[in-house]
């Protein structure tokens, strides 16, 4: 009798202990899982966010339509009440490329192509001193993107190539 009671109180015991073990196990998975999805929510949320910023700026576009591109060379400047709006204007531009470059998902050249054209089409002001004062406040890879816009062949072809002639199709 004494055999079969010290066996049930070792297998009662290692039973015991490989209960504790898998309950960490399983603690640690879903606490792992949890993290992980905290995190994705996190950068989608971030990721939204930025989008919606953006999308305010073009709001703001569509609000203030003197603030045409190339509109900083032509006038803008030097009135100081229309200077203050476009350089707020900008700011919005940038505060939201900011938020994009840093929250877009990886390997997603769309947005880099639509920032830089933007930046482009806004090259008066970016190639004044007023921008590069603005500048100095955001993270290099947008000061980066800035510079690569102003230099870009690309984004000027894009610009000034003249579209081919519409042709009619033969019947």
């Amino acid at each position: 009798m004494y055999n079969t009671i010290a066996q049930s109180k070792d297998v009662a015991e290692a039973l015991s202990y490989w209960a504790t073990a898998g309950g960490i196990f399983v603690t640690i998975v879903a606490g792992s899982a949890a993290y992980w999805k905290y995190r994705r929510d996190q950068r989608a949320h971030r990721w939204d966010q930025a989008v919606e910023s953006m999308g305010r700026f073009m709001d703001l576009g569509i609000e203030h339509p003197e603030f045409y591109p190339g509109c900083w060379s032509t006038g803008v400047q030097s009135d100081p009440v229309k200077k203050n709006k476009y350089t707020y204007f900008m700011a919005r531009f940038l505060w939201a490329a900011e938020d994009i470059l840093m929250n877009m998902p990886p390997g997603d050249h769309m947005w880099h192509q639509a920032l830089k054209k933007t930046m482009y089409e806004h090259a008066d002001y970016f190639r004044s001193p007023e921008a590069a004062e603005e500048l100095a406040g955001y993270c290099e890879p947008l000061r980066r993107l800035v510079a690569e816009a102003l230099r870009d062949p690309a984004a000027r072809q894009a610009e000034t190539a003249p579209k081919p002639p519409r042709t009619r199709r033969a019947r």
